[in-house]
């Protein structure tokens, strides 16, 4: 065995070492990696609701529920809401996602509770987040007994039981982690899928040698950048209705609203999501590159700042405003709105109207940066 040749294993190392800082947007993104992991897992994987959204229904409007009312009032982790005892009415601030939560106290309640009679208070909860769900209703309950031990003034577990609370969770009654969690993967992989497809198509021309040919053509850099965009928006959405179509028969979740509606939407979804693949294909050099940076901007900001894991509420304000940016948070609005909550168009008209914005103004963008591009190749 021959020994080691330290030097040209040195100018070896210097040589590579040189490269790779040359290659400043490959370092830019093994850099990144790391740092974006670490913030994102650190503030945005929490599962701690930060404020529930509460409507409040007082039949009673007695001293009694005055007092319960306060009670949830002082404290800072509510926002509470008045709203109008109708089906209509709560359905609609639910389905707006204006409300978490709605608790209605019935008119006999203070009666009831002064008689020693068993009073009811009912409580609806939005149960399409099973985890949130839950801790609302463990939270809620917990107040309403705190409340009631300084009216009454008797001890904590005598409380609640003489009082029924009968709680009832609206579009998900068993509380089912699919119902949540599918609608989330449908979202990661189309986005995923859809700008990995789009990332490297110019990146892919200039590595084959073929985008000089395209040059020499009368073609215009728009013509050339909607023409490489308009065959992925086919094969994308076909791709998208088959995820969603297992999605709902294997995890077997609900599906209440309309399927015509989801997939107008959804290919809403997949052009921004092409659309963001296009984008990064003018910025990088090669397919690697490419490759690497359509995951990097897809998959951890989708898992960690669209909702899809934790709520957004529980964010940092930081996080909340960067993830105003993110495609897939507004696309689960939709999707989760449609499948579990029944949602028509008017109710999601604000995300669709964002994404169409989101993909208007980067296919504007990869435009540019390829106009640019051409003009300095001639």
């Amino acid at each position: 065995m021959k020994a080691v040749n330290f030097k040209r294993v040195f100018a070896i190392a210097k040589k590579e070492f040189l490269h790779i800082i040359h290659d400043s947007r490959s370092l830019i993104i093994i850099l990144i990696m790391p740092i974006l992991q670490l913030t994102m897992f650190g503030y945005a994987l929490n599962n701690e609701i930060q404020e529930i959204k509460l409507g409040v229904i007082d039949n009673n409007k007695s001293s009694v529920s005055q007092k319960i009312i306060s009670h949830f009032q002082s404290n800072s982790f509510y926002k509470i809401k008045f709203i109008e005892y109708s089906d209509k009415e709560i359905d609609h601030q639910f389905l707006r996602q204006n409300l978490k939560a709605v608790i209605i106290i019935p008119k006999d309640f203070q009666t009831n509770l002064l008689n020693q009679k068993q009073p009811s208070i009912q409580l609806i909860i939005d149960g399409s987040d099973p985890n949130s769900a839950t801790f609302i209703n463990e939270y809620i309950q917990k107040t309403i007994l705190m409340a009631l031990n300084m009216i009454i003034k008797t001890p904590t577990n005598n409380s609640l039981s003489g009082i029924d609370i009968k709680t009832h969770m609206l579009y998900n009654p068993e509380l089912k982690s699919s119902y949540f969690f599918v609608p989330g993967l449908i979202a990661l992989i189309l986005v995923m899928i859809s700008a990995m497809l789009t990332s490297i198509t110019i990146t892919k021309e200039k590595e084959m040698g073929t985008l000089e040919q395209l040059l020499v053509s009368p073609l215009k850099p728009i013509d050339f950048i909607l023409g490489k965009l308009s065959p992925y928006i086919l094969l994308s959405f076909l791709i998208g209705t088959s995820i969603i179509g297992l999605g709902v028969l294997l995890f077997k979740v609900a599906f209440i609203g309309s399927i015509f509606l989801l997939i107008c939407m959804s290919l809403v979804y997949i052009t921004t999501a092409l659309s963001l693949g296009l984008m990064i294909s003018t910025i990088t050099r090669n397919q690697i590159q490419a490759m690497m940076m359509a995951i990097i901007v897809t998959m951890l900001p989708t898992v960690m700042l669209s909702g899809f894991i934790s709520p957004i509420s529980a964010m940092p304000k930081f996080l909340q405003i960067i993830s105003c940016l993110i495609p897939a948070k507004y696309y689960l609005k939709i999707v989760r709105g449609i499948m579990i909550k029944g949602n028509v168009f008017i109710d999601l008209l604000e995300p669709m109207l964002i994404l169409i914005l989101f993909t208007v103004i980067m296919v504007f963008i990869s435009w540019k940066r390829f106009d640019k591009q051409v003009k300095e190749l001639r």
